[in-house]
């Protein structure tokens, strides 16, 4: 028998759960789409969603280490765990790299909800990119737990923590060295924020690879409005930018 609350395998004899403790009871009937419980033997479509089913399934996300995904049941039906490669790119290019420690923010506290560890502080984890020496071990850390999630996933893909920290170093070589004026200091920008948005892309691609290896999970949400919002402001970082350095040279 599959425990509801867990996932966890059980003999039919069974009354309580080997693995939490959770009371069993007959199968839950769940949609496999959206979560709903309480599905009747025949029906044919989900009443919540209105997907096709079939018939009494285990909890999604019984692959996952026994976690079931803390969107099963929620009625949650878009997730900011993955999102548009291009967009992450561009928000990182066009602010600088100043959208690093927001997708770390924002990436960490999506895989808090996934793992439900409470220890996980996105606000802190984002800060301590600003943090010398530091940001490079939670940066790491920030890798390696995307690596954990493709684990439990059943994801093959795995990122390379080492080679994000070694670009960070990069990155900040260069931010360092572009104190010169003029067309040396936009070319070692530019560079920089290449070079931090390669990261980033690095991460979200095994953030995606785990989205789309999940069974049941939501679709990820779209391009928000705080998002759209920083993009413009990039934008016109990136125009003022430009602006300054042909006003310096004429």
């Amino acid at each position: 028998m599959m425990c509801p609350n867990c996932g966890g395998v059980n003999p039919e004899s069974a009354r309580y759960c080997g693995d939490c403790g959770h009371q069993l009871t007959p199968v839950d009937r769940l949609c496999p789409q959206c979560g709903a419980q309480g599905l009747a033997e025949d029906d044919r479509y989900c009443s919540s969603c209105g997907a096709p089913w079939d018939g009494p399934v285990a909890r999604p996300g019984a692959a996952l280490g026994h976690r079931t995904p803390p969107w099963v049941g929620t009625g949650r039906r878009v997730s900011y765990l993955s999102r548009p490669l291009w967009l992450v790119a561009s928000l990182s290019v066009l602010t600088g790299g100043l959208y690093a420690p927001v997708w770390l923010g924002v990436t960490w506290a999506a895989m808090k909800r996934e793992l439900r560890d409470d220890t996980m502080c996105p606000f802190w984890h984002a800060l301590t990119f600003w943090v010398p020496v530091y940001a490079y071990f939670r940066y790491h850390a920030h890798y390696r737990t995307i690596n954990e999630l493709l684990e439990r996933g059943g994801e093959a893909m795995r990122v390379r923590p080492g080679g994000a920290v070694v670009g960070l170093m990069i990155a900040n070589a260069l931010s360092g060295a572009s104190a010169s004026p003029g067309v040396v200091f936009a070319a070692l920008w530019v560079a920089a924020s290449t070079v931090v948005a390669a990261t980033l892309v690095h991460g979200q691609s095994g953030l995606n690879a785990y989205q789309a290896a999940t069974p049941g999970a939501p679709a990820a949400a779209p391009v928000s409005r705080w998002e759209w919002l920083l993009l413009l402001l990039g934008g016109l970082l990136t125009l003022g930018l430009i602006g300054s350095l042909v006003a310096a040279m004429i």
